[in-house]
């Protein structure tokens, strides 16, 4: 992990990473051999704050209590995936985070481009999309996603939110994602 702080640091030319995180849970390496290197990082200045992505409610409780049972820096971010179309934090994450004065930086709050309006029902996407190039790509998959009538439930309900009010419903996507408790960016 030290190397390749210090190659991140080295390719951006700077001194230090303002928030730096950690894409996943590590099954392998100890939490508390991760938790000291992000402390010991955060201390010698290559970084500001760090946070974790995809982390589950429990994983962020144990590092959060780990840290701070040892005196370390603490994370200040968690980046968990989160839309309209994809809500399941609601119920752990969200509450865990608030509780451990955590800021929530959504991925993929468009639901994969679901949310923006270029899909459209029983029509599969083509061209120059992540969906038309490969329409079993990912959470997102076309299927899976048009097959479901609650996608099509948000979707409309955006779509009509955001005609009534003259914006696009990307916006509209975005903003109800940035009102949520513990989001703190977009």
């Amino acid at each position: 992990m030290t190397r390749a702080l210090d190659d991140s640091l080295r390719r951006l030319g700077v001194e230090q990473i303002d928030l730096y995180q950690l894409h996943a849970w590590d099954p392998i390496t100890p939490l508390e051999e991760t938790l000291r290197f992000l402390h010991d990082s955060v201390s010698s200045g290559k970084i500001a704050y760090y946070g974790f992505s995809n982390f589950l409610g429990w994983q962020l409780t144990k590092a959060v209590h780990i840290a701070k049972a040892h005196g370390w820096s603490a994370p200040v971010t968690l980046q968990p995936q989160y839309s309209l179309l994809v809500r399941e934090i609601e119920s752990e994450i969200v509450p865990a985070s608030l509780d451990a004065g955590i800021g929530l930086l959504p991925w993929s709050p468009l639901g994969g481009g679901w949310l923006s309006g270029k899909y459209k029902r029983d029509q599969p996407p083509a061209g120059a999309t992540r969906l038309g190039e490969n329409p079993k790509r990912g959470m997102e998959a076309w299927e899976a996603r048009n097959d479901d009538p609650r996608t099509w439930e948000v979707i409309e309900t955006v779509e009509k939110i955001a005609a009534d009010h003259g914006v696009g419903a990307s916006q509209v996507a975005l903003a109800w994602v940035a009102e949520q408790p513990a989001v703190t960016s977009v």
